[in-house]
């Protein structure tokens, strides 16, 4: 009976020790998220190739897009000269693991957007 139980306990233990499996969806979005940080530093390359008169606008829509990053739950956020800036915004987001993608979606078509816009206008 004793060996039942300790084995029984070293189960348990093995399996809470056990890595965790990760979840496609916010694999997926944490993916996304890589690549619109991406093309948010070309963003910046582009702008900073523009008039004077155009960088301080596009700056501030820049800045205010990584100030809607936010760390995905399982993954660090990890934005070039934004090093020991909080991005948490209070904890993990109050949304779903399928509202985070969408969320990651959105973001990288805006940028993209907007980096076409200002290829297209060069």
């Amino acid at each position: 009976m004793r060996l039942r139980n300790l084995s029984l306990l070293f189960l348990v233990i093995l399996a809470s020790c056990g890595s965790k499996k990760e979840d496609p969806v916010l694999k997926e979005a944490y993916e996304l998220q890589q690549k619109t940080i991406k093309a948010m530093g070309e963003l910046e390359e582009i702008v900073e190739a523009l008039p004077e008169a155009k960088h301080d606008s596009l700056h501030d829509v820049i800045h205010e897009m990584e100030e809607n990053l936010f760390a995905i739950p399982g993954y660090e956020l990890n934005l070039p000269g934004h090093e020991g800036h909080d991005h948490s915004h209070g904890g993990e987001p109050n949304m779903t693991n399928d509202q985070i993608l969408a969320v990651q979606k959105e973001m990288l078509q805006e940028v993209q957007n907007l980096k076409k816009a200002l290829e297209d206008n060069e």
